[in-house]
């Protein structure tokens, strides 16, 4: 039976905890998997990366870690992309005789490779226990009746938070534009700036280093946070110096300056990877590597969301087999890039274009349920490739033929790809090299 996301978790850590069987543990994990632990050191951007770290634990401690999960909680992203969250109860020896128990964080992301769950990003963090409840970049001081700490006293403080947060700290205030209260040095390095080039390029305004399309959605969370809970949390794009865009997470909670204006204190970090990854996690699992159309399972997603009035085509190339055998293989995949380029060419943006499998094709002509429409495109299909592959292999270029049903209506997909099938079927055996159209009224 195909894996599930819990149970390759599971495996995992039982292969790595309890058994500290290092080649079993990475075969739950993807090639490209990044991890991130509690130690200052435990960060891995890939498989051999994180094997070094592991062989090196195992190295110091060959003891099995019993461990519990709890609170687990899994959220799908795409079909083939999921997201998970627990805590994990640890439980091991403190090697003098004792036991060592303590309970982290755990965030995991999945990738469904070949039907089987993988192990794409771990992220393993410990709590505080010294944090009061809601409370952000809690400072608490010795003596109640200290209203204000001198300035010297505020710029070492500052100083200090700014080297040991991992990230950058920004303040504005709760204005027109947000303008700049405070920046630190870490912050300004992320965006490529000065203080001063920062001030000159923006004139203060710290909205104007926000993506144009972003911007709204920063200001409603802001907003909110003022005026509800007193905090908020969002990711947006950041404008750089060069022009250039960096992900960021940004949280932050509101305080009263010393002038009584109300302003925010966020602590941003910079997730352009985390970011680029979800993308390339989430392309992988709906487009296809060769021809770089939609695959299989996202076009039928589509399709079955697709209110069904439409053309579906069936495409399928004829002597394919033949190309292969006579001209190799290579030849044969850069047969199905072209036609992959005519198709992707010739549809409109809300068109669904897929390589359905092999050297099968599907083109969904959305909102167009017109016979003549979709005759006229296929047959262009049909000369296009034709005019192309003879150019190139001359008489072994191969041809298409293509079946379409039109509807008006919505229907299964399975009941419509049936249908299509048998269109495109007919267009074979009258000689290939054909166009075959039927109509459901």
């Amino acid at each position: 039976m195909p894996s599930q996301p819990r149970e390759t978790l599971e495996r995992f850590f039982d292969a790595y905890l309890t058994q500290r069987d290092l080649e079993k543990s990475l075969s739950f994990l993807t090639e490209d998997v990044y991890s991130l632990g509690t130690g200052e050191h435990e960060i891995a951007a890939d498989k051999q990366a994180l094997a070094v770290l592991m062989r090196e634990e195992f190295h110091e401690s060959s003891e099995p870690v019993k461990y519990e999960l709890l609170n687990y909680r899994e959220k799908s992203l795409t079909p083939d992309v999921c997201a998970s969250f627990c805590l994990v109860d640890l439980d091991t020896s403190d090697g003098a005789g004792g036991r060592l128990q303590f309970q982290t964080r755990l965030t995991v992301g999945f990738v469904r490779r070949d039907g089987d769950w993988k192990i794409g990003s771990i992220h393993m963090s410990a709590p505080s226990i010294h944090q009061p409840e809601r409370e952000f970049l809690p400072l608490n001081y010795g003596r109640q009746d200290v209203v204000h700490m001198q300035e010297s006293s505020q710029k070492k403080l500052l100083k200090l938070m700014s080297d040991v947060i991992p990230g950058g700290i920004m303040g504005g205030y709760m204005e027109d534009g947000f303008p700049l209260y405070v920046i630190n040095d870490e912050l300004l390095g992320y965006m490529g700036y000065t203080y001063r080039e920062l001030m000159e390029d923006t004139g203060g305004k710290m909205a104007k280093i926000i993506h144009p399309d972003d911007l709204p959605l920063v200001e409603k969370q802001v907003w909110s946070g003022f005026r509800g809970p007193g905090e908020y949390q969002v990711q947006y794009r950041m404008r750089r110096k060069n022009g250039t865009y960096l992900w960021v997470y940004d949280k932050g909670r509101f305080i009263t300056t010393e002038d009584g204006r109300a302003a925010m204190i966020s602590i941003i970090m910079d997730i352009s990877t985390s970011i680029e990854l979800q993308k390339r996690l989430t392309k992988e699992a709906t487009v296809d590597a060769l021809t770089h159309l939609l695959n299989r399972r996202e076009a039928v997603r589509r399709l079955e969301m697709d209110d069904g009035k439409g053309a579906l085509m069936l495409i399928d190339i004829d002597d394919f087999k033949q190309l292969n055998d006579h001209l190799g293989h290579q030849v044969g995949d850069s047969v199905l890039v072209e036609l992959g380029k005519i198709l992707k060419e010739n549809v409109r943006e809300n068109d669904v274009a897929v390589r359905f499998g092999g050297d099968e094709f599907l083109v969904y002509l959305s909102h167009t349920d017109s016979e003549s429409i979709a005759r006229h495109k296929a047959e262009l299909f049909c000369q296009l490739f034709a005019r192309r592959t003879s150019q190139l292999y001359g008489k072994l270029g191969p041809t298409l033929s293509i079946g379409v049903v039109c509807s008006s209506e919505k229907m299964p997909f399975e009941t419509w790809y049936a249908r299509v099938d048998r269109a495109m079927y007919t267009a074979k055996r009258s000689g290939k090299s054909r166009v075959h159209v039927d109509v459901i009224k």
